[in-house]
């Protein structure tokens, strides 16, 4: 069957199986001009039209996917990533130039620091708190953020500050004082939590 561009008039031979009964939109070659196309009443059986095949056919229109599904596999890979950075961290953290992007972030190995010897005084709206982190690993370690939250009696927070890391190194099997003073606590505080880790590890407790 013959079609012709209603914006050009180009002339173009197509077969009418390619058509199909439902009819088809294409797109013209010279001018990119689109319209639907569809197949006289008659049958392809009954009426079967010769066409050259030299003839140059119009392009077949594809409609455009939607920009959501350019960006959804790029998400879904992006998402994927960045799961596997976090449950993978513990064995990447250790290795180069892993180790360095890490430590950048904020997130270093934890592994073998532990709080000991706590103190707390309390005197008014004022909580004083001193006590060791002890390095008990074989490797020298990043002092970690340091996490304080205050309970009321009924195990509520009423108060919660992370100290950030000063980025001073604990050596192997050595143990660092710290302190920490919590002023202005106008609740009455009945229990203290205290947590050390990295950025990552505090985020995810």
């Amino acid at each position: 069957m013959r079609i012709t561009c209603g914006k050009c008039q180009a002339v173009y031979c197509i077969s009418e199986r390619v058509i199909g009964s439902a009819g088809r939109i294409v797109k013209c070659a010279k001018c990119t001009h689109t319209w639907m196309v569809t197949t006289p009443s008659t049958s392809f059986a009954a009426h079967k039209t010769h066409y050259d095949y030299k003839v140059n056919l119009p392009v077949l229109f594809k409609p455009a996917l939607p920009h959501y599904f350019k960006i959804i596999p790029i998400t879904l890979a992006l998402i994927i990533i960045f799961v596997g950075l976090i449950f993978f961290s513990e064995k990447l953290i250790n290795l180069q130039p892993a180790k360095i992007i890490y430590e950048k972030c904020g997130i270093y190995s934890t592994k073998g620091l532990l709080l000991n010897d706590f103190v707390i005084d309390t005197h008014e709206n004022e909580i004083a708190v001193n006590g060791f982190i002890t390095n008990s690993s074989d490797e020298d370690k990043i002092v970690p953020d340091i996490r304080y939250i205050l309970l009321n009696n009924n195990k509520e927070v009423i108060f919660r500050y992370t100290k950030p890391s000063s980025k001073e190194a604990i050596k192997a099997n050595q143990t660092l004082p710290i302190s920490a003073k919590i002023t202005n606590v106008k609740a009455k505080a009945e229990y203290l939590q205290l947590d050390i880790g990295n950025k990552l590890e505090l985020l995810l407790r």
